[in-house]
């Protein structure tokens, strides 16, 4: 079965065309399996047949009702919040760099996450030098994800150094004597041979240059380092987790990182990471606006942000509130939470807003 490993009382495969993935299913009450399609308790009628069946996700993706219950905590986490976009990997990375361990756990984890259904993953590798990135160079890579109809996602990984200065990443020459180009000409042919789904993850480049490449809507979303420096070992287990968030489980692009990153207790301590990526609004004119947004996340120590609220009856807003003193952060191994007295004085009822 694709989705416990098991064997179920029957092992039925998806009759959809181009899926065929095999689902166990249970025909009979008291049969295990992640798909039940025993008759309705009441009118005896049998739901589905195995000439018939179709996975949960073939039905999602047509918009249809499942009519058939799907068991198991595994199977419901497949069938509510896992992308099953293709998905199209161009790493690129520069041969005088050292090691690529940012990039190779990123593709491990693309291949794990993928290893039940290989085909829907493409991995390319590429060093940043003359000729490989021009278009007959992975001209094959966009040949397999044509065949797909397009309907897939890019994810344009870029791991090399950038001159702190300009933003321009290095892409050849040596530690000493480094050549470098903006962000834009490294990766133009990959983005001009296709219109669909742009993502792109650097390693290093500056927020001005990767908000200008992302402005002008040749990328969904770029995510990068804005420090000086990164220390691998240090943010590239949260780098993981976003990429993995993001192509993988379908999150928000914002959510993401706040999952990745801002649940992460050391990467933000190493470097500040920015994010660009857009955001579609509904106008009052029945059209959709794409708005650009850059965010960067520094990390604010737990507690030390101030507030704002509004009251939901009278709409008054109060700013900048301050937590109180007595309230006190929790140690690091218990992120996101607080301690403080109880029970609570006037005074500290007051504080929170307990007038009674």
């Amino acid at each position: 079965c694709m989705y416990c490993q098991d064997v179920g009382t029957y092992i039925w495969r998806c009759t959809s065309k181009d899926c065929g993935i095999l689902v166990c299913v249970g025909t009979a009450k008291g049969d295990y399996g992640c798909v039940d399609a025993a008759p309705d308790d009441l009118t005896g009628c049998v739901k589905v047949e195995a000439n018939t069946f179709r996975c949960p996700q073939c039905y999602r993706a047509g918009s249809l009702p499942v009519p058939y219950k799907i068991r198991g905590y595994a199977v419901r986490q497949e069938y509510t919040h896992r992308n099953y976009f293709p998905l199209l990997g161009v790493f690129l990375s520069w041969s005088g760099f050292g090691r690529e361990y940012a990039s190779d756990i990123v593709r491990r984890t693309l291949q794990e996450q993928f290893h039940l259904v290989p085909s829907r993953l493409r991995i390319a590798s590429r060093k940043l030098k003359g000729g490989n990135n021009r278009p007959n160079t992975v001209k094959p890579d966009f040949e397999w994800l044509g065949s797909l109809n397009y309907e897939g996602n890019i994810l344009i990984f870029i791991d090399t150094h950038s001159d702190t200065v300009t933003g321009d990443l290095v892409v050849s020459g040596n530690a000493t004597n480094p050549n470098s180009l903006p962000v834009h000409e490294v990766s133009c042919t990959i983005y001009a041979m296709t219109s669909r789904l742009k993502r792109l993850v650097e390693m290093s480049v500056t927020v001005r240059m990767a908000y200008m490449s992302y402005a002008r809507d040749i990328f969904d979303f770029i995510f990068c380092f804005a420090g000086v420096s990164t220390v691998d070992s240090l943010v590239v287990p949260a780098l993981s987790r976003f990429v993995e968030n993001v192509f993988v489980y379908n999150m928000g692009i914002w959510a993401a990182l706040e999952r990745s990153f801002g649940e992460d207790k050391h990467a933000l301590n190493s470097t500040p990471v920015m994010l660009s990526f857009a955001e579609f609004q509904n106008l009052p004119d029945n059209t959709r606006q794409r708005v650009v947004d850059t965010r960067q996340f520094f990390g604010t120590k737990w507690l030390q942000t101030k507030m704002k609220t509004t009251c939901m009856e009278c709409k008054q807003t109060r700013r900048k509130i301050a937590t109180p003193s007595w309230i006190h952060a929790c140690g690091t191994e218990n992120i996101g939470r607080c301690w403080y007295q109880w029970p609570l004085t006037l005074t500290q009822r007051m504080d929170i807003g307990i007038t009674q």
